[in-house]
């Protein structure tokens, strides 16, 4: 994850996001591709668009306080390469190509998942009540003597954040240590069931 893609992975330099064209990222997901062209490739996904960089998949995500499909229009300006959504918008460019799924972030959990099993990664989970950031930051300096490391930045340990990661992992990675936040029942295992750790 570079800085033009969001937070810097610490201990990520080099490599690049996963590359994977619109068709199969929809094949992924279980969803319909709805305009561009089926081949265009595709390197890293932002829930925001200030966060996005050109040719990324920018992921409508409907939140309590605001909806991701408000911005589609803002993120094809930006230079994504494809947007993740559940409705097609009124305002989107022509030839924009669109991933249509039931459920947005859903759909994104299977592409993280997807993509985390594509390679030969480690990824170790570091979950609990007090210490989690520090034992992530320890871990991730241990295994970086050894292994081309990443670690989830900031506070990218939930549903969102995790998928974050792996969409922006570089390739190159041996091991990822990421933080797994628990907000509520049951939320460890969703987390568990995208990065496998």
């Amino acid at each position: 994850m570079s800085a033009s893609t969001g937070p810097s992975m610490s201990g990520a330099g080099g490599g690049e996001a996963p590359l994977l064209s619109a068709g199969e990222a929809a094949r992924l997901m279980g969803g319909t591709l709805a305009g561009g062209d089926a081949r265009s490739p595709l390197r890293g996904a932002a829930v925001d668009t200030r966060a996005l960089a050109p040719g990324m998949l920018f992921v409508a995500l409907a939140g309590t306080r605001t909806d991701g499909h408000a911005f589609v229009a803002e993120a094809f300006r930006r230079g994504a390469g494809a947007a993740l959504v559940a409705r097609l918008p009124t305002d989107a460019p022509s030839g924009a190509a669109f991933i249509r799924v039931p459920d947005t972030l859903r759909a994104f959990h299977r592409l993280a998942r997807a993509l985390r099993d594509r390679g030969r990664l480690v990824v170790v989970g570091i979950t609990g009540s007090v210490g989690k950031t520090s034992t992530k930051e320890m871990a991730a300096a241990v295994a970086a003597r050894a292994f081309r490391t990443a670690r989830s930045p900031e506070n990218w340990n939930t549903e969102v954040g995790i998928p974050l990661v792996l969409a922006n992992l570089p390739q190159d990675r041996e091991v990822a240590v990421l933080e797994l936040a628990m907000r509520g029942p049951g939320q460890i295992r969703e987390l568990v069931e995208i990065c496998a750790p």
